[in-house]
């Protein structure tokens, strides 16, 4: 769950070590990317960590309130009250713990040709060029008990021969980390795909395929002059012609989809 207090909340947690791995980022990188343009951070507790603290956190939940009725009206409050107190303990110790626990600090240089991703005593750095599929979800969800949106974030880097890289809500300025992600795979893969249907070739998307003709689903080619254009909203897209959505798609499953859409806004009627 992001909001712009979480967002806050996740840069005063990784400022202690924000500069130090930042530093690496830049020195590992060594100039290979061109110039640095901004750099995001992010905190969170080690999978150890998390897998303690939520199920405690979770079990406090479920035995002050069930437990502690349930044992209330069976037992009466010799047996309600223990378990509501017992509930209360693993649910204020477990919220302690995720405050005061040492968080895994990462931070994540973006620059022209690349980015850099430091952890402490370890950094990656990733041309544009290396990476194979980008996949970006965002999604948007309305929490009826809070009476508020929340926003997940999900961005998937996959590079031929080396490991995935995923990265999960909770990193500052999320938009534009999305947006630098994309940007910097689509332009990156660009130039091939406008030589490729130069020649008469295709580009293929998953679902979808470009073809300088048309666009090619489920089969089926549609010429440009039918299609009108694309429209976004979070992770539903869906693809126009004049008045009426000719198909509609998750933007989170879709392989590089900035590219796929840069090329239909450019090819469209």
């Amino acid at each position: 769950m992001t909001t712009r207090g979480d967002q806050k909340a996740g840069l005063a947690n990784a400022t202690a070590a924000a500069p130090e791995l930042e530093a690496a980022a830049i020195s590992e990188a060594g100039g290979r990317l061109g110039e640095k343009l901004r750099t995001h951070y992010h905190a969170s507790l080690p999978t150890w960590q998390f897998i303690v603290v939520y199920p405690a956190l979770l079990g406090g939940v479920v035995v002050l309130i069930g437990g502690g009725g349930l044992g209330g009206l069976l037992g009466g409050a010799s047996v309600g009250v223990p378990l509501a107190i017992l509930g209360a303990a693993l649910l204020a110790g477990s919220i302690i713990a995720m405050l005061v626990l040492p968080k895994r600090r990462t931070a994540m240089v973006i620059f022209e040709n690349g980015f850099a991703r430091a952890l402490p005593g370890a950094v990656d750095v990733v041309p544009w060029t290396e990476v194979q599929d980008l996949y970006i979800s965002i999604t948007r969800t309305y929490i009826h008990t809070q009476n508020n949106w929340r926003i997940d974030h999900l961005y998937t880097v996959e590079r031929a021969g080396r490991p995935d890289i995923v990265l999960l809500s909770g990193w500052t300025d999320t938009t534009e980390l999305a947006e630098a992600l994309e940007t910097g795979v689509a332009r990156a893969k660009l130039p091939a795909a406008q030589q490729a249907l130069a020649a008469g070739g295709e580009v293929p998307f998953k679902d979808f395929t470009v073809r300088a003709d048309g666009l090619i689903w489920s089969g089926t080619l549609t010429p440009w002059s039918q299609i009108t254009g694309v429209e976004r909203s979070y992770d539903d897209a869906k693809i126009q012609s004049g008045g009426r959505t000719l198909v509609g798609f998750s933007y989170g499953k879709l392989t590089n989809a900035r590219l796929f859409l840069s090329l239909v806004q450019h090819l469209r009627g």
